[in-house]
């Protein structure tokens, strides 16, 4: 019974999480360069930077996350 009560008590919590969790909507993406692209998404904008392979576009290299006070960098290479 007790086991009963937990199991239903995670799935719940488990369920209510997933509505407060906030996704993303409304992104919009701009291609500055070759290398470079804006994503911006609701409040904050992110500056994303590629590696080139024979004119293509590689792995990301570098993540920045722009704000209206600052910019720090998410993921650098």
């Amino acid at each position: 019974m007790l086991r009963t009560i937990i199991f239903i008590a995670m799935v719940t919590s488990g369920l209510l999480a997933g509505d407060i969790i906030k996704n993303p909507k409304n992104c919009e993406k701009i291609v500055l360069s070759v290398k470079v692209d804006l994503v911006s998404c609701e409040n904050l904008d992110y500056l994303v930077e590629y590696e080139i392979y024979d004119e293509k576009r590689g792995e990301v290299v570098k993540v920045t996350a722009l704000t209206q006070r600052d910019a720090r960098v998410i993921k650098s290479k």
